[in-house]
């Protein structure tokens, strides 16, 4: 066969006006990429993924070492506070018990008086210093 436009009737000249009025063509899609282009990895970045979670433990765990280095003291302090609150709390009950049973000459039960009022303040004081002694630890670990 021949040329399309024979083969159509009116020749070439009937295409002609329909060509002007045809919207132009699609642009053509760009050119294939090659797949090296497409395949290449993109650059790592400058550290490991799991290297700033890695930075962050280990200066979460440098600073919860150095709270509890700073609370320790006082944290050894309370614990000797607690001790000498039991046994405290051991001589009053038996100095309250002492009194409580009738058989205490005058003078004993002033005495017992006179310590059972040392042994409660002592007691307050120590106390008021617990916490103390906790609102700066917790102040302390909060903190870090």
């Amino acid at each position: 066969p021949g040329n399309l436009n024979e083969l159509l009737p009116g020749g070439s000249s009937a295409l002609a006006p329909k060509a002007a009025k045809a919207p132009a063509p699609a642009k053509a899609a760009p050119p294939p990429v090659a797949a090296a282009t497409l395949a290449a990895p993109t650059p790592a970045p400058q550290t490991r993924p799991g290297a700033a979670r890695n930075d962050d433990r280990k200066q979460s765990a440098q600073q919860r070492s150095q709270a509890a280095a700073q609370t320790r003291p006082l944290r050894v302090e309370v614990q000797q506070i607690d001790a000498r609150m039991e046994k405290l709390a051991a001589e009053k009950a038996e100095l309250e018990a002492s009194m409580a049973t009738g058989k205490l000459g005058g003078t004993e039960i002033a005495d017992a008086g006179r310590r059972l009022a040392h042994v409660g303040a002592e007691v307050a004081k120590l106390e008021e210093r617990w916490l103390e002694l906790n609102e700066k630890i917790e102040a302390l670990q909060s903190g870090a």
